[in-house]
């Protein structure tokens, strides 16, 4: 089990990677927007299978995700309002805590569902307005890695 906890955290570091790479330019939104979902998927099926407790519901956990990454948060939807900076933060980091959603009615982990829901919309608000980090490549590796990191556990 430690092995696949390892497998598991692997996986959202590589989703986490992906998330910070495709966000460095318009050519590569696409690494952002399919490639990591589409890990994501991969992830989710190979270890609920590994588990024997893979269900195609599961499946909606990354179109969902894929549906939070093509959503708009910048400047161009924001201006420089703070106010509508949480606004939309706050409203796309609970897209990405939903992706959780199917998952949780199949395995019944609302505690975990619940729990990664406030992670994800914390982290894009703080991460996203305030930025404590070095930089938007780091912000934006870590918020991919956290986006996916309780929702690979809840499998």
């Amino acid at each position: 089990m430690t092995i696949l906890a390892g497998l598991r955290l692997i996986s959202a570091v590589i989703c986490g990677m992906l998330y910070g790479l495709g966000g460095s330019d318009l050519v590569r939104k696409w690494v952002r927007r399919y490639l990591m979902p589409a890990i994501l998927g991969i992830s989710i099926t190979l270890i609920s299978l590994y588990q024997g407790t893979f269900s195609f519901y599961y499946l909606i956990a990354p179109i969902i995700t894929l549906i939070a990454t093509t959503l708009g948060y910048g400047k161009n939807q924001t201006g420089d309002s703070t106010f509508l900076k949480i606004v939309y933060r706050s409203l796309i980091g609970l897209v990405f805590g939903l992706a959780g959603l199917p998952i949780a009615f199949v395995t019944g982990n609302w505690l975990l569902f619940g729990f990664h829901v406030v992670l994800c919309v914390s982290a894009m608000t703080i991460f996203g307005v305030w930025n404590p980090l070095r930089n938007a490549r780091d912000e934006e590796t870590i918020l991919g890695f956290l986006f996916v990191l309780i929702l690979i556990f809840m499998v």
